[in-house]
């Protein structure tokens, strides 16, 4: 039973299985077919984290999203 002194708890873990659980065995799989074209090792030899997450995620913009942005 949820309470408001349980709500914080109940919500951390409904989050974790949502977000994290649910997901798992798709990212996993991505991973896995990832690693098959480059494998991460050879990643980090030649590439920082920062670099890494920079060439897969993009630059980390704190300005509003314009039509030239995207």
């Amino acid at each position: 039973m949820v309470t408001i002194e349980n709500l914080k708890e109940y919500v951390k873990k409904w989050a974790n299985i949502f977000v994290i659980e649910s997901t798992k065995l798709q990212i996993n799989a991505f991973k896995k077919g990832f690693e098959e074209l480059i494998p991460i090792e050879l990643l980090k030899k030649y590439f920082y984290a920062e670099e890494i997450n920079m060439i897969f995620c993009g630059e980390d913009l704190d300005e509003a999203w314009t039509v030239e942005i995207l």
